[in-house]
C-alpha cells in the first residue's frame, strides 16, 4: 500500500505507523506458540572469503534475512537485535551452519 501524496515528513509518520503496526501484528503472533529460529549461515566466494548472513524463521516460514556480513559474530549480534527488538523475543534455537 502506498501513502497518498503526502509531505515527507507525514510520510515518515506514515511508515512509522505501518512499521508499528506490523511490529504489534507479529508480536500477537508469536504469542500464539509460534517458534523462533535463527539460522547463521557461512557462505565462501573463495578459500580465504567467508561471508555470515543470518535468517529468522516461525513455524518453518522464513521471516527475515539479512545481507552477508563480515563475521559469524557479527551475523549473531544483528540476528539477535532483530528477534529482540523488532518481534519481541528470544528465538527459541540458534543455529550455526
Amino acid at each position: 500500500m502506498n501513502p497518498p501524496n503526502l509531505s515527507r515528513s507525514t510520510t515518515m509518520i506514515y511508515l512509522s505507523h505501518c512499521a508499528i503496526t506490523a511490529q504489534k501484528w507479529i508480536s500477537a503472533k508469536i504469542k500464539d506458540g509460534m517458534t523462533t529460529e535463527l539460522y547463521i549461515e557461512k557462505w565462501s566466494n573463495s578459500a580465504d572469503d567467508y561471508r555470515y548472513p543470518w535468517s529468522v524463521w516461525q513455524n518453518g516460514q522464513q521471516i527475515h534475512f539479512s545481507e552477508s556480513l563480515e563475521s559469524q559474530k557479527e551475523a549473531e549480534r544483528e540476528g539477535m537485535h532483530f528477534c529482540q527488538h523488532v518481534l519481541g523475543v528470544l528465538p527459541d534455537r540458534i543455529t550455526r551452519l
